[in-house]
């Protein structure tokens, strides 16, 4: 309503009507209706047009209506529609009566929408908050209250020959059922079920029934709902069994067919039974919380001539890890079932359960398998050799999955087909790889973990690995901490070194981390060793000593800027990369160990299949550091009383803080000056050995 001449017009029509007039007002545009209190939503309903929109705002309209066209009628504010109204119509060949709120009949895309649908002096016959007959449509966001605790004739929302969607919709203060299907397709979704909790032992209570009597037979979804309360307290027990969902209860009494039922994602509680299926296997129920329920989490009852089917509430939560209560034992495929002592909700036989969820299930469903980890062992073999490939998938998803693995390595591809896969379980599989016949070079390695239906995010499906098959493998060079054990008493240095380098592997460079425990140790300094220095491995990359968390880092390579290529050395044998100088801060034995450790060949088409570096083989070999604080007498900290002691003490005689030749090791009485009494305490323990 752009033009300002409509608007006005519109706006006058609008006060005409409230004042003089109750009846409901038409825009300039034919789709839409607006209806306000004091005005009718049954005279909206006979005057708009199929495919028209009636918004009913805030207020409370006290009619029922009967809805016989395509339309929408949506609620502006949550109004309240209270009342009530009786209504026939024919139905299966037969008259068919029914007193209820809202009637919709014969008619296609009716859309309930934001309405609070209350009952007023609903009964005592056959009566609903709202009844769809061969109709189409949906109730979305709202209210069914059709105010009947008690009535065992009253139903909140009844679909009969329809196709009907209840979404996000509450439903509530109904007398025998929630929802009822009869014949029809459609579900309830994201929606509240609340029922009745009875103690008289002739109540009964359902939160949803779904029956097919004849003709359509589904599918029904129920999916992502809060279904509770649906519940008798007498005891021994009700002459009726109440349920939050029951499926096909009539074949229990008469010869009908099974309806199709999917039950996914709700928390079914605190009902008598949680689900109740009559000899149906053609419904299934997975993924949902059925926990708290009083007799049974789920139920599978025989038909009427005693006859039993396998219903299927597998991958579901029951309100414990150890899963439901079984008790007793029935023949499946060939094989017992049961009986399984969980700390769950019971079931009964001819109910499949197992595999169950070990925690609650949090919609909404995620499905998600990755090749988590695909390790080659080597990474590098000599032709002929043996490659161990390990490959392991993981399910990140939250729901079971069944998917395949195809592993590809050579002209050989390895095909697993993994059932059942719980969330967050993993499975590794295990290869060995004969390279006899294969060509020298890189060959790759790969994993595909198929994408399961749902599953959106794929690039954790796929990993790959290469392998170099080479004609000529060196033995792997050796790391070691030494000397081992390193014994400490003030300060003292140790070596990592390499071991029986072979010159075959051309060495470029290293990058090495060392632990240590930083409550024993302080580094004093860390240095190049002689046999990086004459092999020019002196180009640093990192130097890095970290305190906080105990770890020498050091990273060199050849130094470029010095030799040409064809001038650079080869390395090989045995010396020390780099020194480290410790200083003793605590008492103990501990652990110098390898961190990353990566020695860097250079690279060379014709040896390795490859120009780029390649990394070369070798094995580690861990310290051992113990460490004392040194005896007072023992001045240059050796270990040994001896004249060096004695001469470091002389060499220092006399002097004070602070004078060029101060010893603070040397004043063994601790009296700020070197004398005598210093010399002769050292020569009372002399020739004493000690050992850190």
């Amino acid at each position: 309503m752009k033009d300002g001449l409509l608007t006005s017009t519109v706006v006058l029509l609008l006060l005409i009507s409230a004042l003089f007039v109750a009846v409901p007002i038409r825009p300039a545009y034919a789709s839409e209706w607006h209806v306000y209190p004091g005005q009718s939503i049954q005279e909206a309903i006979n005057s708009a047009s199929p495919g028209d929109t009636i918004y009913v705002h805030a207020g409370t309209y006290y009619e029922n209506l009967v809805i016989d066209k395509s339309l929408t009628i949506k609620g502006a504010s949550t109004p309240v529609i209270k009342g009530s109204g009786t209504f026939m119509t024919n139905y299966m060949g037969a008259p068919w009566t029914r007193e209820a709120v809202i009637f919709v009949v014969n008619s296609t895309d009716v859309v309930l929408e934001s309405l609070d649908i209350e009952g007023e002096n609903l009964g005592p016959g056959y009566n609903d908050g709202v009844v769809y007959v061969y109709s189409s449509g949906e109730i979305r966001n709202c209210r069914v209250s059709p105010n009947t605790i008690g009535d065992m004739y009253s139903l909140g929302v009844e679909a009969r020959a329809s196709d009907l969607k209840v979404t996000r919709t509450t439903i509530e203060n109904f007398g025998r059922i929630g929802v009822y299907f009869a014949n029809c397709t459609g579900g309830v979704y994201s929606s509240t079920i609340i029922g009745q909790v009875y103690s008289d032992a002739n109540q009964v209570n359902y939160g949803i029934e779904i029956e097919p009597h004849q003709g359509v037979r589904g599918p029904i979804e129920i999916i992502g709902n809060e279904i509770y309360n649906s519940d008798n307290t007498y005891l021994p027990e009700p002459t009726w069994s109440s349920a939050g969902i029951v499926i096909d209860a009539w074949k229990e009494y008469m010869d009908t067919p099974s309806s199709t039922v999917i039950i996914q994602h709700n928390n079914i509680h605190n009902n008598y039974y949680g689900i109740e299926a009559a000899a149906n296997a053609l419904s299934y129920a997975h993924y949902n919380n059925i926990y708290n329920n009083r007799k049974y989490g789920v139920i599978s009852a025989s038909d009427y001539l005693g006859n039993n089917a396998t219903f299927d509430a597998r991958y579901n939560w029951w309100g414990h890890e150890t899963g439901p209560y079984h008790g007793t034992s029935w023949t499946y495929m060939g094989s017992p079932y049961g009986p399984h002592y969980g700390l769950g909700d019971n079931v009964s036989d001819y109910v499949l359960y197992d595999p169950w969820l070990t925690s609650a299930f949090v919609p909404p469903p995620i499905h998600d398998v990755a090749v988590s980890q695909l390790i080659a062992t080597p990474t590098m073999v000599e032709i002929g050799g043996i490659v161990e490939i390990d490959v392991t998938v993981k399910n990140l998803g939250n729901v079971y999955e069944t998917f395949d693995l195809t592993t590809n390595y050579g002209s050989i591809a390895q095909v697993e087909h993994i059932v059942d896969l719980e969330p967050g379980g993993e499975r590794t599989f295990t290869y060995h790889w004969d390279t006899s016949g294969e060509s020298t070079c890189f060959h790759t390695i790969s994993a595909l973990a198929h994408p399961v239906e749902g599953e959106t995010y794929i690039y954790n499906n796929f990993r790959s690995v290469s392998v170099a098959i080479v004609s000529f493998i060196p033995e792997p060079a050796t790391l070691k901490v030494e000397p081992s054990p390193a014994k400490g008493l003030r300060e003292f240095e140790v070596n990592v070194t390499i071991n029986e380098l072979d010159a075959y592997w051309d060495m470029a460079g290293f990058d090495i981390t060392l632990h240590y425990n930083t409550t024993m140790l302080d580094v004093v300094n860390v240095e190049l060793g002689s046999f990086a220095v004459n092999y020019n491995l002196t180009f640093q990359i990192v130097k890095e000593v970290n305190d906080a968390e105990g770890y020498i880092h050091m990273a060199y390579m050849w130094d470029i800027a010095h030799l040409l290529p064809e001038e650079r050395p080869t390395p090989s044998g045995s010396g020390v990369l780099f020194t480290i100088i410790f200083k003793v801060v605590a008492e103990g034995e501990d652990h110098l160990s390898f961190g990353d450790v990566t020695l860097a060949a250079f690279g060379n088409a014709t040896k390795w299949c490859a120009e780029t570096s390649i990394p070369i083989e070798h094995t580690t070999k861990d310290g051992i550091v113990r460490t004392m604080f040194p005896w007072k007498e023992d001045v240059n900290a050796d270990g040994k009383i001896n004249i060096l002691d004695i001469v470091s003490a002389a060499t220092a005689y006399a002097s004070r803080p602070g004078d060029p030749n101060w010893n603070p090791y040397a004043d063994i009485n601790q009296d700020g000056v070197i004398t005598i009494l210093d010399i002769v305490s050292i020569t009372r323990i002399y020739g004493i050995t000690y050992d850190p």
